[in-house]
């Protein structure tokens, strides 16, 4: 077994760096590679050929072996653009409330994401989605029950980490879900007190921890009342930079000992309190292990100073290099970095399960009759998307919607993001109006509301004039907040090829709804105080 002792100061520096690895060419990723002797580096979503053909490239450059990771949060789906199972959404999959299932999605993380080059997974998402606001966790969430997101977290962490294929991560420390912004734009805090933290988030941390989840990344998030500045929340610093957080708290309060990975580095919330020369070591003197999105190049060299100087202990730098290399033998990456393709059974088992979650997941929030009401056969349909458009991870159509539709017999006609006048001007030449929502966590960082474009789409109330309108959000929980008045509501809480085609079998009354919703819906409330700026 390989010992950290064993590495040069430089080795063990470029352990402690994880890059993204996604914008340069390849002979220039090799030469960054061979130059900072990196121990991680992070791909976004790319083909399987893509990622085969660069990180055996970038493999065969390392001395050793090179942890490849991702956001695969609900499966491989989201980082292997094919040759992928497509799962649902984390909170479509806390509808379906499936354990089984659950694992086999991590499980499919780890057979699938293994096969293309991945060994680390950041995910699953642990955070409380306890303010409807937040547009950070919203359906990347389990939802808003401890006991509901510790279980089904725990359920996708062992999938993940099944015969020892990948590492989970538990996901963003100290806890996001309490703050209505964004850490990718500001420090965001968590707001509850000591007692109220250790009986919800903190029982949802030590519970992974029990699990065996291998690693963990803390968020540009701050938890003032454990941090000494309950008086002046807006003062304490991000986990990321926060000694008395990931050593006091998560080290030695809850006890984990396994790697620490950053929240990406070029997030607001932590750039904003910390100069660029100085984030990386500061994350290192506050107990991390791999800095997430590191500069190449600059960031080995400020680590490697503030050693020279005596700022940084070696002893520091080989203690994390040390936590990074046990988990390239939990990983058997010294015997080969790639896994084997997932049999023809294998694929069947992961199929299955993604059919299931997506059967399981979709629940009626408002019905008028409408919901299992076929129009009828051969009528001219129309559907509207509303989403942002220009997002260039995510489905934005729906189009499996209408295939769904146009193969059980239905002439579709659709419209995204429409002005209320193109939909005037045409509803009456169609029986039935599918109007879908799709709003998601980081098409507009920092929120999940109705945009002022779809606004445009609700003027002189379409929806109140034409006699069969049906409505379907494949993002937010939260439609009827900012929609109160819509007729009925289908929730798939995703959009994934399989989600969009159970919907159209739930309005067409081919399937029923099964879903149990993870979240509870926000309510307008009369006060009796007037509001602090009135007072």
């Amino acid at each position: 077994m390989k010992d950290a002792q064993q590495l040069t100061l430089e080795q063990a520096v470029g352990h402690l760096l994880c890059p993204l690895f996604s914008h340069s060419d390849l002979d220039q990723l090799k030469r960054w590679q061979e130059r900072d002797h990196y121990g991680a580096a992070f791909f976004n979503r790319r083909t399987f050929e893509n990622l085969r053909d660069v990180t055996g490239a970038l493999q065969e450059a390392a001395e050793l072996p090179l942890v490849v990771a991702g956001d695969l949060e609900n499966g491989a789906g989201k980082s292997v653009a094919d040759k992928s199972t497509q799962f649902p959404w984390i909170m479509g999959c806390s509808a379906a409330n499936n354990e089984d299932a659950i694992f086999q999605m991590g499980r499919a993380a780890g057979l699938e994401g293994r096969h293309a080059g991945f060994h680390w997974t950041f995910a699953p998402v642990v955070d409380l989605n306890y303010n409807f606001r937040s547009g950070e966790t919203n359906i990347r969430s389990f939802g808003d029950d401890p006991e509901r997101v510790l279980r089904l977290a725990r359920a996708y962490a062992k999938g993940v980490q099944s015969e020892n294929r990948m590492a989970a991560c538990a996901k963003h420390f100290p806890g996001a879900g309490m703050d209505e912004r964004d850490q990718h734009l500001v420090t965001s805090i968590n707001s509850l007190t000591v007692d109220a933290w250790m009986a919800t988030y903190g029982k949802v941390w030590r519970g992974m921890f029990e699990a065996d989840v291998w690693t963990v990344m803390p968020g540009h998030i701050s938890f003032p009342a454990w941090q000494g500045w309950a008086d002046d929340p807006a003062a304490a610093l991000p986990a990321s930079l926060c000694p008395k957080l990931l050593t006091d708290l998560l080290r030695q309060e809850l006890g984990f000992q396994g790697v620490i990975v950053s929240d990406a580095a070029t997030m607001v919330g932590i750039q904003s309190r910390a100069s660029e020369d100085d984030a990386v070591v500061r994350f290192i003197e506050a107990g991390g292990d791999s800095y997430l999105f590191a500069e190449p190049e600059k960031d080995y060299d400020r680590l490697l100073a503030a050693v020279k100087s005596g700022r940084l202990s070696e002893a520091r730098v080989y203690e994390s290099a040390q936590r990074m290399l046990d988990l390239k033998h939990k990983l058997h990456l010294f015997d080969d970095v790639y896994g084997p393709e997932p049999t023809a059974e294998q694929a069947a088992e992961l199929t299955s399960a993604a059919q299931t979650l997506a059967d399981q997941s979709i629940v009626v929030e408002r019905d008028n009759g409408k919901v299992g009401q076929a129009p009828t056969t051969g009528a001219k349909v129309l559907t509207i998307t509303l989403n942002q458009e220009g997002h260039k991870f995510l489905p934005i159509e729906l189009e499996e919607f209408d295939a769904a539709l146009t193969e059980a017999g239905y002439e579709v006609t659709h419209l995204l993001n429409p002005g209320h006048h193109a939909i005037i001007e045409v509803m009456d030449q169609f029986e039935t109006v599918f109007l879908n929502f799709y709003i998601v966590p980081h098409m507009v960082m920092g929120h999940t509301r109705l945009y002022s474009a779809n606004a445009m789409t609700f003027w002189r109330g379409f929806y109140t004039d034409h006699a069969d309108v049906r409505c379907s959000s494949f993002g937010t929980p939260y439609i009827l907040f900012d929609q109160p008045h819509l007729p009925n509501l289908l929730q798939a809480y995703g959009a994934s090829p399989m989600q969009q085609r159970v919907a159209v079998d739930v309005w067409l009354g081919k399937k029923p709804a099964l879903g149990d919703s993870p979240v509870r819906q926000p309510r307008v409330t009369i006060k009796n105080q007037p509001l602090d700026c009135l007072a």
